[in-house]
């Protein structure tokens, strides 16, 4: 599973474009302090050519940026409420071995109702469609790693 996630990481279209604006906004910024050196004027012409550029690109790449961060956050908060839900859960298990039976009522009528209502306020912000980011693996993705793994094709 952790491979085929690795993969689908691997594979988003939109990640490999950010990663492509890091490497040729590194690279104009080298071109446009080679070009500051310079003196003449098809150099000074490249240059403000090469600032627009640049300004373009640093553009799109502070929204790619704002879009990864969004996803990112709503997928951090979801697994967070997951997991205070899944120590609840944990916590009343205990109490119940315990025999304590207040902190018992507390869990299972006031604390686990709340986050569980809390996740499904948060589930269609779950399932919307990410651009950069995905949070789930889809079964072909499993069966493409499985597949290479034993050299049993997966499809037919």
């Amino acid at each position: 599973m952790k491979r085929a996630a690795e993969s689908v990481w691997k594979l988003i279209p939109n990640r490999r474009k950010w990663i492509n604006y890091t490497g040729a906004l590194i690279q104009l910024k080298i071109e446009q302090v080679a070009l500051k050196k310079e003196q003449d004027a098809a150099s000074k012409k490249r240059l403000e050519i090469l600032e627009e550029e640049i300004a373009d690109l640093e553009k799109e790449y502070s929204d790619l940026e704002e879009i990864w961060k969004s996803e990112k956050s709503l997928i951090a908060r979801f697994s967070i409420d997951k997991e205070k839900l899944e120590h609840a859960r944990t916590d009343l298990e205990m109490a119940s071995r315990s025999n304590d039976l207040a902190r018992m009522s507390e869990l299972q009528y006031g604390i686990i109702p709340a986050l569980e209502k809390q996740l499904t306020m948060a589930a269609p912000a779950e399932t919307q469609k990410m651009t950069l980011l995905r949070n789930k693996v889809t079964e072909e993705e499993i069966a493409e790693v499985v597949s290479k793994w034993t050299g049993i094709p997966s499809r037919k």
